[in-house]
């Protein structure tokens, strides 16, 4: 998010190079902007975004942990995203192709490497969903991977 005066040509053009190089401002930096122009609130509205994500990534982490049947790579200390390593011989290539099924979404830990060498990890990211959708998304992610653990082996 950035605030510009310039001519109208100029900015102009700056919006468009803006465009081709991250198509739009992430809507976590716009609702941060948004919270800070309508309260004036800087450090108040900070402290409220942190104890939001807070409490939303150790939901996730406390119903994972409980839960054991994916593993959490590192307790977070905050975020917005766990990385989860799936049982053997899962593959979030595998898991990704019955997820859709169960309206569940998530990102395969390979697309966070240079040599593809995550497959088997998944990450999830908890940041913009409410805690009642964290709960459903993540019981019907943890059935949907003991069902396949389950025929896999």
């Amino acid at each position: 998010v950035g605030y510009l005066v310039a001519e109208e040509g100029l900015a102009r053009d700056l919006a468009q190079v803006k465009q081709l190089t991250d198509l739009h401002t992430s809507t976590i930096s716009q609702y941060l902007v948004e919270g800070w122009l309508s309260t004036g609130d800087v450090r108040g509205h900070l402290q409220r975004c942190r104890a939001t994500y807070r409490e939303r990534v150790d939901l996730a982490f406390r119903i994972l942990q409980g839960d054991g049947t994916l593993r959490p790579y590192m307790e977070p200390s905050g975020g917005f995203y766990l990385f989860c390593g799936l049982p053997e011989p899962l593959t979030a290539a595998k898991l990704r192709a019955h997820s859709v099924q169960r309206s569940v979404i998530f990102a395969s830990g390979d697309a966070f490497t240079v040599d593809g060498s995550l497959g088997n990890y998944l990450r999830l990211c908890v940041s913009s969903t409410d805690l009642p959708t964290i709960r459903v998304g993540l019981e019907r992610m943890l059935r949907l991977v003991e069902e396949l653990a389950a025929t896999a082996s």
